[in-house]
């Protein structure tokens, strides 16, 4: 019965470490959909902000908005499974994991959960107690060898990160081509219930090499002007 038992405690931590590494696999694929969906919608707030100029009011519902949208996406996708793989909360059950396992190994589907459902009848059958030991070491022998961890392959969530791409990319073009889409849009969003005057369409270029003249002498200033148009008259 000693030996019975301790192989029983070997199957439940390989059922644990499978658990385990259930989480862990949720937390990666979740950290690579969160950066996505969260990369995306910052791009598209910025880049509206940038070229349309809202209102504080707007701009407001557009912080309040995206703050409760990464806080949705970083309590569901990373969070709950983080907390689950420290086993705060209720968690993935035994019978639960052997139904996931049951899937990728058909073959022990239907042995692995009789072999935690006759666990469970040891105290309620005394007078059956040795024919139920005996049926549970059989069962456990057979699924010794299968390897539960294999079940998870955590690689494959690379290919979420066919979502993440895109917007990495598309951040790197804003970046090196017009940055003033990010740190404008960005300051107009965060400083949300502050209001910003539309830009002059023109900017003067002073193209003096030198600003020093002789007290009482005439002095020409060279300017510059660009933009979308320029303004008829200049004055000092």
């Amino acid at each position: 019965i000693i030996v019975m038992d301790e192989k029983y405690n070997i199957l439940i931590s390989k059922l644990d470490k499978f658990i385990r590494k259930y989480y862990l696999n949720k937390i990666v694929k979740g950290v690579i959909l969160a950066l996505a969906i969260s990369g995306l919608w910052y791009l598209i707030i910025v880049i509206a902000e940038y070229y349309g100029r809202f209102s504080s009011a707007f701009r407001t519902a557009l912080f309040v908005s995206s703050i409760t949208l990464y806080a949705i996406v970083f309590v569901t996708m990373i969070l709950w499974p983080l907390l689950k793989l420290m086993k705060i909360g209720k968690r993935l059950s035994y019978s639960e994991a052997s139904r996931i396992l049951g899937k990728h190994f058909p073959e022990v589907a239907d042995k692995l959960q009789n072999t935690l459902e006759l666990n469970s009848l040891l105290d309620a059958n005394a007078e059956t107690r040795d024919l139920i030991y005996a049926s549970i070491s059989q069962r456990i022998e057979k699924l010794s060898p299968i390897p539960f961890l294999s079940a998870i392959k955590i690689k494959k969530n690379v290919k979420y990160l066919v979502y993440l791409a895109p917007v990495v990319l598309v951040f790197v073009l804003i970046i090196s081509f017009k940055p003033a889409i990010v740190t404008e849009g960005t300051e107009r969003i965060v400083k949300y219930d502050e209001h910003f005057e539309m830009p002059a369409p023109f900017a003067f270029y002073l193209e003096n090499d030198s600003l020093q003249v002789r007290q009482g002498d005439d002095f020409t200033v060279n300017l510059s002007v660009k933009g979308d148009y320029v303004p008829e008259q200049v004055m000092i």
